[in-house]
């Protein structure tokens, strides 16, 4: 946990009103709502490939299962591992930010 004074570091001008008590509440808050993001964050994107590709469009889960037997083929990576790596490509074009697939 981040000391008081890093806190008011970081918030600069903004924390020279708050008491000591009041700094420590909202950091408490935030480190609670950061634990809700990234709980939140986590059930959101990790999901098997098989549900992933449930999620594709007809033609984006074709583009995923060709591209799985390529990497399988010509990659050298386990069928697994090839429809993990296609499927996370497929939707990192789609919105632009990685989304984690396991096996």
């Amino acid at each position: 946990m981040l000391p008081l004074q890093k806190c008011r570091e970081l918030l600069s001008s903004e924390s020279a009103n708050l008491t000591d008590s009041e700094l420590d509440e909202l950091r408490h808050g935030l480190y609670e709502l950061a634990a809700v993001v990234l709980k939140a964050y986590s059930a959101r994107t990790v999901m098997t490939p098989d549900q992933a590709l449930g999620l594709l469009a007809a033609s984006e889960r074709e583009e995923a299962e060709e591209r799985a037997a390529i990497l399988e083929y010509d990659g050298g990576l386990s069928r697994p591992a090839a429809e993990q790596r296609a499927v996370a490509e497929v939707f990192k074009r789609r919105n632009g930010r990685p989304t984690r697939v396991v096996v």
